[in-house]
């Protein structure tokens, strides 16, 4: 069974990786670009520009029940 799983990298640098697996690419992306979204709109209204900040992606791995596979990054 394929399986697709979501990394998240956040503008402080630590990264979270989502505990929900996705039945499909369409959906982890889908996921992904709307916490994309969030993190951006939060990170602007509390622009500290005192620190240094990376900005957010994500990645996805499919999961083919043996082995990870990087299939997106944004």
């Amino acid at each position: 069974m394929t399986a697709y799983y979501l990394s998240f990298s956040y503008p402080d640098g630590h990264v979270e990786e989502v505990e929900e697996s996705f039945s499909s690419l369409d959906a982890a992306v889908a996921y992904g670009k709307n916490l994309l979204n969030q993190v951006r709109a939060t990170e602007n209204i509390r622009n500290d520009s005192s620190e240094e900040k990376l900005e957010p992606h994500f990645e996805i791995k499919k999961f083919d029940g043996e082995n990870y596979h990087i299939v997106y990054r944004q």
